[in-house]
């Protein structure tokens, strides 16, 4: 997933195969957790949004199969079912 400055967190598909010895962000990053020590074992990239989901209120409420349906959704969004706050600031700033 990434975000944009309009608060919209969108889901990015995988285009086509990593060429030759590419590999993909998930697996350099895992690989760099294990040499420095940590466990880290994610089998699918929905693991790693829902850990930011827990720790990041503002997007708590947008799950990996809402994304995967819906393609995006405007943060905040602090509860499952909400649609999500286009507006931040209606009246002060």
């Amino acid at each position: 997933s990434f975000t944009n400055t309009d608060r919209l967190v969108q889901i990015g598909r995988q285009a086509l195969e990593p060429p030759g010895q590419a590999r993909q962000d998930l697996w350099i990053i895992e690989q760099m957790a294990v040499r420095l020590g940590l466990n880290w074992a994610y089998t699918h990239v929905s693991q790693v949004f829902d850990e930011m989901r827990r720790t990041m209120p503002s997007i708590g409420g947008i799950t990996w199969e809402r994304l995967e349906r819906e393609n995006a959704v405007t943060y905040p969004c602090t509860q499952e079912g909400d649609p999500g706050t286009p507006v931040v600031f209606t009246e002060t700033f």
